[in-house]
Formats: structure tokens, sequence, C-alpha cells
């Protein structure tokens, strides 16, 4: 695909990252060059110890790079129990039940976003315990990049080609 990072320490830039936060959280694709540049546009608060640490920094870079939650996709069809979901959030992460819509249940809609087929085991899908659901259906800790999320990178930073210019 065609992107590349370079790492600066000081300067503007469009990902700003932050360590001494509360929060694991990112402004998603573009939405980050609507922050000022003395604010973070991706935060990290896990250990680099952590054993999730490595899966944590992919899935907000996945954010960072215009990625939205997949279990969130049009066509996941969880069969969520919402009042497990809602109890489980609220006690893990004291998430309100709108928190939990916004980062969990509601799915997106529009023809903005990177969507193409649904993909459980996207390094964008939150871990889905099986007694969340209202079925035999869960997800688990998903720690790689999959090769879906590869293609809809690919889709979204298609490499340079000359003739493309014309």
């Amino acid at each position: 695909m065609n992107l590349q990072f370079e790492f600066i320490d000081q300067g503007e830039s469009e990902i700003r990252i932050s360590t001494s936060s509360a929060t694991n959280d990112c402004a998603v694709g573009t939405d980050a060059l609507l922050y000022e540049q003395h604010v973070p546009t991706l935060n990290f608060n896990i250990e680099i110890d952590h054993p999730e640490f490595e899966a944590t920094v992919l899935h907000e870079f996945g954010h960072a790079l215009g990625l939205q939650h997949e279990q969130q996709h049009p066509k996941a069809n969880i069969p969520w129990d919402k009042p497990k979901v809602y109890e489980f959030y609220k006690t893990h992460y004291e998430w309100t039940e709108e928190d939990t819509d916004l980062n969990v249940l509601t799915p997106f809609g529009g023809s903005d976003h990177l969507w193409g087929s649904y993909d459980k085991d996207s390094i964008m899908h939150y871990p889905v315990p099986n007694e969340l659901t209202t079925e035999d259906w869960e997800v688990g800790i998903n720690t790689k990049i999959s090769m879906l999320d590869r293609r809809a990178m690919r889709k979204a930073y298609p490499k340079y080609r000359p003739n493309d210019a014309d």
C-alpha cells in the first residue's frame, strides 16, 4: 500500500501520540486533522509488557488510518444480549449505555467507511464473549492484522502508478 510514517519529535503532525492517557483511543482517519496541534490524536494507556500491548497498538493505528470497529460492521449481525452487554461494559469500563451503543452495538451505515466483507478476524473487532450473546456466538481477542484488514488498507492507500495522474 502507499503509506509511510515519518516519526518526528516536534513540529506539526497529523498523528500525535500520548502515552499518559487514561484510555486507549484514537481519532478515526482524517478526523485527526480537526484536532489542534497540541492535542494528542492517539492515546495509549497500556504497559509495553502487557500481553495485549501489540494488539492494542495495531487496533488504535487501524483507527488512525481510518478503520472502524468491526463488530459495528453493517453485516456483522451479532446476536447481542444487550442487557448483558450494557452490564459488562459498565462493570469493566465504566461506560454508560450511550458509550456502549456508540462503541459496540450500533452498526455503522453510509458509504464513507472502508467496508468490505464482515471480518471476525479483524484487529478492529472487539472480543465478543459467548455469554454476551443470545446464541452460541463469540469472537476471541484478535491479535494480528487480518487478510481483510490488509485489503481495506490497500484500497484506502493504493500504490501510486505514474499513469494514474493523467
